[in-house]
């Protein structure tokens, strides 16, 4: 995918497997009768993307984050002010229970999984479905009781965008990314950028650890 003159290829040298990853969940959980999602690690890049590509196609969306600034960054992508929800707030499951079920989203992207999604799973809408995609929350075990996954009816799968219909068939990649040409200079799909490095320097890229920001590859003219 070629990206705009006006914006520098650095900037968005990580953006594509993110925004590809966004793309396919909304595709599979509209394909499976969802119509509203719940992203738990609002803050990440995926998370991001995700907002910014629900926003686009009037999917109505939940945003959970963890900081006041991973909230400010959200809500420059178009989201309304009332959809992102600080999971520090005293009133954070109240909130995330009511708004769930009026906005009916019943797709939840889980980036956290651990103690967090344990924590939530009580206030998601009957018919939800938790798809697992990453794993901040470390070691953690996800625990709950039977009652609430069998009275509530949920489902818990894993999510891969490379299984995906969106990325395996020629002709729906090849749509998704004629799509992605009309907002893929979205500021919210900048990468997070650490440390420079040559290719030669491949061994002391793979050791950087930055937190979010990322190792860049430079190549030399």
């Amino acid at each position: 995918l070629l990206l705009p003159d006006h914006v520098d290829a650095k900037d968005y040298s990580g953006s594509l497997v993110n925004v590809v990853t966004a793309y396919a969940f909304l595709e599979t959980a509209a394909a499976e009768g969802h119509r509203g999602v719940v992203v738990t690690a609002g803050g990440s890049a995926t998370g991001r993307a995700i907002a910014v590509l629900a926003r686009r196609r009037g999917m109505p969306i939940l945003v959970i984050v963890r900081s006041e600034r991973a909230r400010g960054e959200i809500l420059k992508s178009g989201i309304e002010e009332g959809h992102v929800l600080d999971s520090g707030h005293p009133n954070f499951m109240g909130d995330l229970e009511k708004k769930a079920k009026e906005m009916r989203t019943t797709a939840v992207f889980d980036g956290v999984g651990g103690a967090f999604i344990s924590q939530i799973i009580g206030a998601l809408p009957a018919k939800s479905s938790i798809y697992f995609y990453g794993f901040l929350s470390g070691a953690e075990k996800v625990e709950f009781h039977s009652a609430v996954f069998m009275f509530k009816h949920l489902t818990m799968k894993r999510f891969s965008n490379f299984e995906t219909a969106t990325v395996k068939d020629e002709k729906k990649r090849a749509e998704m990314l004629k799509d992605l040409e009309g907002c893929i200079e979205d500021p919210l799909f900048r990468t997070s950028l650490g440390k420079d490095f040559e290719l030669s320097e491949v061994n002391a890229a793979m050791e950087y650890n930055g937190g979010a920001k990322k190792a860049v590859f430079i190549v030399s003219k």
